[in-house]
């Protein structure tokens, strides 16, 4: 910082301490577990994918579990901003609260899905123009 009575530039410590990474890394537990499920292979998958007009676009998705033996079918509406105007899950957890907690694993584990399909094709849209 710099202190404009005296001219001299100050140190001005922004935290306490060293910033716990491995704690910022995620928002919450949901998303950890989440990125979780994205590294397991074939875990997380894109069923379909809807382009509605004037609505978005509509991604159903299957999200294998092998902890709780289940798979579960999460789906949402992506306005075509990327905001969720619309979002539904099979698991226990929305079904009991919805979307007032925020999104269940598997919706996240789907939005996650789709932003990496976006980015690989974007990716090979930039290598193709090259």
């Amino acid at each position: 910082m710099f202190d404009i009575s005296t001219g001299l530039y100050r140190l001005r410590p922004v935290a306490a301490g060293p910033l716990d990474l491995a704690r910022l890394q995620y928002r919450n537990h949901r998303e950890k577990v989440a990125f979780d499920l994205m590294t397991r292979r074939g875990a997380v998958r894109i069923a379909s994918e809807n382009r509605i007009a004037g609505q978005g676009l509509e991604l159903t998705g299957e999200v294998s579990v092998a902890e709780d033996k289940r798979d579960y079918r999460p789906q949402m509406l992506l306005a075509d901003e990327g905001q969720v105007k619309r979002a539904v899950c099979t698991c226990a957890a929305f079904r009991k609260q919805g979307l007032k907690g925020g999104p269940c694993v598997h919706l996240i584990a789907l939005r996650l899905a789709y932003a990496d399909r976006e980015a690989k094709r974007a990716a090979a849209d930039d290598a193709v123009t090259f």
